[in-house]
Order: structure tokens, then C-alpha cells, then sequence
């Protein structure tokens, strides 16, 4: 489909990382609050209030340097590598609600998750911005946009009929994986956005011919 479009490799893929992501928290946040006060001790609809405000604030605060920092380098490894950590850090919010006891670690995790978008996010739209189709603007951010829309609309239905069901650590264990799966996606761009010579300094990415001579 996306050949048809006349979209390019790096963009479609982030268009599909990114669909996976939003699908990933439309599983929890129809039901977040509930889970709170349902299963947090002396949680109330006031604290998923300051929670949410806790996750605004941080992020908001720490993109500001990271993008800064990030838009310093002329090359895209730091870019690359913001958003793969920023995403996986992000993958352990959702394993962590399984466990969260206390308001205290329910801030944290929001914490977390704010650190997480905050490396993340500016890592996303530099990326797509620079790769993004000349002529086709417009049409490229539409395309994502259309596709989270419509991630957020299918998984929002989904975690209320599974929440229902089968309780919440099922959607918490479902957000997870599709947060992973959208980190995995990004890593299919690892040779189109790193150089070689930035390779050879992370073992588990570095090019074939540099682990074969090193098992050599």
C-alpha cells in the first residue's frame, strides 16, 4: 500500500511504529483511572488527575534539552538511538501497573513514561521531518496522523471488552507488547539511519563483517 502511496521506506516505517505505539496506550487509557482507584490503596479520581499532570509536566520539561541536544548532533545515530531507549524505557510502564501498589509508584511510573516520550518524541519528528517525501508534506503527516487515529480507535474498543473479560493485567501485558513491537519496528531502520562506523561501537547492531571477523 504504501509503495502505491509513493511513500518511502524510513517514513512508512515510522508510520507503522508509531500506530503501534498509539494502539499500545489506547488499551490503557480508556481504563487507567478506573484500574487506579479500583486497585491502588488511597488512590482517588484526584490522584489519576495529578498523575497526568505529573507525565505533562516532566515530558514537557525534558524535551525541551533533549531536543536541543539531539538537533546539535549533524548526525542521526543520536536521534536513532533516543527514540529505540526512550521506547523500551516506555515498554516497562505498563509491566510496572501490574505491580503498582502505592500512589508513590504510580507517580513514578508516570515519571518513567514521561522520561521515556521526552527522549523519544523529538527523536521521532526530527527523523520523519528530515526523510519526509519533498511535494508530499501535507499528505505524509496526514498519513500519520489517519493511522494513530485509527490505532487509538480500534484498541480503545478492544482493552474495554478485554478489561471487562479478562481484567486489566491482560491489557497491561497487550500494551507491552505492542510498545515492544513498535520498538522492534524501529530497529528495521538501524542500517538506513547508522552509519557503519557508528555500528562497530554497538556489538549487538555492529555489521556482519565486523562480527564475523571479531568470532573469528
Amino acid at each position: 500500500m504504501f509503495e502505491r502511496l509513493g511513500v518511502n521506506k524510513v517514513i512508512k516505517t515510522l508510520v507503522l511504529a508509531d500506530f503501534l505505539l498509539i494502539s499500545a496506550w489506547g488499551f490503557v487509557n480508556p481504563i487507567l483511572g478506573i484500574f487506579a482507584v479500583s486497585n491502588i490503596e488511597g488512590a482517588t479520581l484526584g490522584t489519576v488527575g495529578f498523575a497526568t499532570s505529573i507525565y505533562w509536566i516532566i515530558k514537557s520539561v525534558f524535551q525541551i534539552p533533549i531536543s536541543r541536544y539531539l538537533d546539535s548532533s549533524k548526525s542521526e545515530a543520536d536521534d536513532f538511538y533516543s527514540m529505540i531507549i526512550g521506547t523500551f524505557l516506555v515498554a516497562l510502564v505498563p509491566i510496572g501497573y501490574i505491580f503498582v501498589q502505592t500512589t508513590a509508584h504510580f507517580y513514578l511510573l508516570q515519571i518513567i513514561s514521561a522520561i521515556g516520550d521526552a527522549m523519544s518524541v523529538p527523536a521521532w519528528y526530527a527523523i520523519f521531518t528530515r526523510h519526509i517525501d519533498k511535494g508530499k508534506e501535507g499528505f505524509e503527516w496526514t498519513l500519520n496522523s489517519v493511522s494513530v487515529g485509527l490505532g487509538a480507535a480500534w484498541s480503545a474498543a478492544v482493552a474495554g471488552y478485554i478489561g471487562d473479560r479478562f481484567g486489566f493485567v491482560p491489557v497491561f501485558l497487550l500494551t507491552a507488547l505492542f510498545i515492544l513491537s513498535g520498538g522492534v519496528v524501529f530497529l528495521l531502520l538501524t542500517r538506513k539511519l547508522i552509519p557503519q562506523k557508528k555500528l562497530i561501537t554497538f556489538p549487538f547492531i555492529a555489521p556482519r563483517e565486523k562480527r564475523d571477523n571479531q568470532a573469528a
